[in-house]
């Protein structure tokens, strides 16, 4: 016990101590951890928006250079025939603006209608420009027009990215006459924008194209291949925050490490909203390396506190326990029966000293506590001795009044149940004649409706066959008027007959027109090839003729057929139908009287059954009002007989209770001699 008390006055002293330094500790880390993040997100943008300011200063100088070189006299005459073939002058002057420049690969004259009238280098393969946009819109909006990225074959096994500046040609008139293409290497143009940055290695940089794709990369392989629109990476997200074209920042996971990337929108083309990213990307555990450290210090200096707080705690738990055990070697003594002590405890506190007169004068009270017991327990000894005596006269007499109402008790219980099954016969006749009164009314009600559905029934049935005679009148009008109206087929035929007539009358026309030709020679060729159509028409219309007599035939026969099955038809409601609805209706007068007998007879047993009813609920009530009378009786006697029962009970609790304390003060007394005064 004393050990345990040691443990927790340690451990307790560990933790109080720990827990603070935990607190502080993690939150410094934390706290550290957020400002690296926020330094190192802000050193990134800051080295991102610079890579555009420098990207911005070349592109401007680029598009400066190229402009004054549009203006050279050289270059404006190259769009006559005479200034073209003059190939030195114009070598001369392109090979000054490429080498000032030292990443243009190519310069490229364009006519207004998108021929390639010059090139250097032949870099761009195109004969025709006039499908592309950077070209349409320099000449269009007269002004310089940068074109997207793109990719030529540089050599037969790789491709170089390409970007193209377009700058409108005028002459003195201020005409177009053409546009000069300044065909710039993209890698060179971006070299020193992507190169690392000597303070911050740990930086790589990178350019994004408007549509996604990698276009300017310390690894070659990802340029104008790797696409950020089609990634799963988490890539593609980043890739939707940066077409909000605000700088920003973003982390996330490549290959299993933590990224964090800045980037920085450039608009090279703002007429075509067209746009560059330009962003820098490191490791999160680059930068976060001083934490590591940090973390590692952080935790030296727990450990350290650890070993001083556990001495600190050994020598406080020393110095709290030594006294509290010399006060459990009294107590022990005190338990083991001893009371004649003294007690000579020194604590090192005012605390200790405090707990141990508290604990003398405990004693002092105990020892005054038993021999007060002594004496009263002899006393309360001779006191259940004198109860016990009185107690056991009381108990026979509450035995003799139990027995007595016992015996009265079962007689009035043999009664109550005589009259219990008397009342449930009686309720269950009154059952029943409710039950039959309840049946009675059904049957009367359903009487009714059999009254009134027969009603209904040949109310219907009279409806329907004058229904059905009103039907059967409108049909044979109906089919009489059909047959006059299929008579017009009849018309058809003879239309047809003229119609045949009238085509072999234009055969024989045709035929002598056709001799008459003959006789005319060559003069009647035309009018024997007319004469030869008429014939082929007649022929034709005499065909067409015969056709529409045989599907008049076909209608005919049709229609006829029809009205034959109609008057079958009318004939079979007017002999069998008519007469199955006389015969319905001779039936539901029947029905219906019927019907009207048995409601008669159903209301008569429905009143006799009520009278019966309230005659057996008269009987019923007056049982009850016996069985009620009875019961309470015997509850009565009940009752009293249960409080005789516990009484005797208790009497017998009472007489074991001073047993019990008679015993308790034997007890009480051999405990108190345990003690040693």
């Amino acid at each position: 016990m004393l050990r345990k008390l040691f443990v927790k006055i340690f451990l307790f002293s560990m933790v109080l101590a720990l827990i603070p330094v935990g607190i502080i500790s993690w939150t410094s880390i934390d706290r550290f951890s957020d400002t690296l993040n926020k330094a190192e997100v802000d050193t990134m943008s800051s080295l991102s928006a610079q890579k555009v300011t420098i990207l911005t200063e070349k592109i401007d100088g680029l598009k400066m250079g190229v402009e004054l070189l549009a203006q050279n006299p050289n270059i404006i005459g190259a769009f006559t025939e005479e200034g073209l073939n003059d190939s030195v002058a114009l070598n001369d002057v392109f090979k000054i603006g490429a080498g000032a420049s030292g990443v243009i690969l190519d310069y490229v004259l364009v006519s207004n209608d998108g021929k390639a009238l010059y090139s250097i280098n032949n870099t761009l393969k195109s004969a025709n420009f006039a499908n592309d946009y950077y070209f349409q819109e320099a000449l269009q909006k007269n002004k310089q027009v940068i074109s997207t990225v793109f990719s030529v074959d540089k050599t037969e096994e790789m491709e170089i990215a390409l970007t193209v500046f377009s700058t409108p040609v005028r002459d003195s008139q201020g005409r177009n006459l053409g546009a000069l293409l300044a065909v710039v290497d993209y890698e060179a143009l971006t070299a020193t924008t992507i190169e690392l940055d000597p303070l911050h290695p740990e930086l790589i940089f990178g350019i994004i194209s408007n549509d996604g794709l990698v276009i300017s990369h310390g690894r070659k392989d990802y340029i104008l291949t790797y696409d950020y629109k089609v990634q799963t990476n988490g890539l593609e997200k980043i890739f939707e925050q940066m077409q909000q074209n605000r700088p920003d920042y973003a982390f996330y996971t490549l290959d299993g490490e933590g990224k964090l990337m800045a980037f920085h929108p450039y608009n090279f083309n703002a007429d075509l909203n067209h746009n560059w990213y330009i962003w820098s990307a490191t490791t999160v555990d680059l930068y976060m390396a001083p934490i590591k450290t940090t973390s590692k210090g952080i935790y030296i200096i727990i450990i350290l506190t650890i070993l001083v707080v556990a001495v600190a705690a050994l020598l406080f738990g020393r110095k709290i326990s030594n006294p509290i055990t010399e006060l459990s070697h009294v107590t022990q003594e005190i338990a083991q029966g001893n009371l004649d002590l003294q007690m000579n405890i020194n604590g090192q506190s005012e605390e200790i000293d405090q707990l141990a007169q508290n604990s003398a004068e405990m004693l002092t009270s105990l020892q005054n506590i038993v021999r007060g017991v002594l004496n009263e327990g002899v006393h309360f000894k001779d006191t259940v001795n004198q109860s016990h005596q009185s107690f056991e006269g009381l108990q026979e007499s509450v035995q003799e009044i139990s027995v007595r109402i016992e015996q009265i008790s079962a007689g009035m219980q043999e009664s109550a149940a005589s009259t219990e099954e008397v009342n449930a016969s009686s309720h269950e006749i009154s059952g029943l004649a409710e039950r039959n009164t309840e049946l009675a009314e059904d049957g009367a009600g359903h009487a009714d409706a059999m009254l009134t559905r027969a009603g209904e029934l040949k109310k219907t049935s009279v409806e329907s066959q004058a229904n059905t005679g009103k039907v059967l009148e409108n049909t044979r009008e109906s089919l009489e008027k059909a047959v006059e109206e299929a008579q017009v087929v009849n018309e058809i035929n003879k239309l047809t007959d003229e119609i045949l007539a009238i085509a072999s009358q234009t055969n024989l026309l045709a035929l002598n027109a056709a001799i008459e030709a003959a006789r005319a020679g060559d003069a009647g060729h035309g009018f024997a090839v007319v004469a030869e159509e008429v014939r082929k028409l007649a022929e034709e219309s005499s065909g067409t003729a015969g056709n529409i007599q045989m599907i008049t035939g076909k209608v005919y026969d049709a229609v006829q057929f029809l009205v034959d099955s109609a008057n079958q038809l009318v004939a079979f409601i007017d002999e069998n139908v008519s007469q199955d609805y006389a015969l319905l209706i001779e039936t539901g007068e029947q029905y219906y009287n019927d019907a009207e007998d048995i409601a008669k007879l159903m209301n008569n047993f429905n009143d006799n059954s009520q009278k019966l009813a309230e005659i057996i609920s008269q009987v019923v009530q007056s049982v009850d009002e016996i069985s009620l009378a009875i019961s309470n009786s015997a509850s009565e006697a009940g009752v009293v007989s249960e409080h005789i029962t516990r009484i005797v009970e208790q009497a017998d609790n009472v007489a074991l209770l001073i047993d019990e304390n008679a015993q308790s003060a034997d007890n009480l007394m051999e405990t108190v001699n345990h003690f040693k005064l």
